[in-house]
């Protein structure tokens, strides 16, 4: 649930939502990300996004986050160890590492939790 702001001026509720936009871009994070951990409306920030970066939109608000498409990487046809681990680094900075043995599902799961 989002927080209802209260604004004295619309000059108040503009920089507030500039302030919003600038930080999302420098963010990193899927505009449904950067609106869950600020707490704000993704439906209002798009509104606002589209209003004061037009430049930077798509041509519709996110409805779900995006998945990141991994890089096709050639994995060794036999494995010498089995402790050998893979090590993936998230856009956001996270650096997960699992067995080369986990299946794929748990796998997915595990990227689209911290995402």
């Amino acid at each position: 649930m989002t927080t209802q702001i209260k604004f004295e001026t619309s000059q108040e509720r503009h920089a507030f939502w500039q302030r919003h936009v600038d930080s999302h871009l420098s963010s990193g994070l899927s505009q449904t990300a950067y609106c869950k951990s600020h707490d704000l409306s993704v439906r209002l920030f798009w509104s606002w996004k589209k209003k004061l970066r037009p430049d930077s939109i798509s041509t519709k608000p996110e409805s779900e986050p995006k998945l990141q498409l991994f890089i096709p990487v050639a994995m060794p046809t036999s494995i010498d160890s089995p402790s050998q681990n893979v090590t993936c680094k998230l856009p956001n900075g996270i650096e997960l590492s699992w067995p080369v043995q986990t299946d794929a599902y748990y796998v997915g799961q595990l990227v689209g939790a911290v995402l």
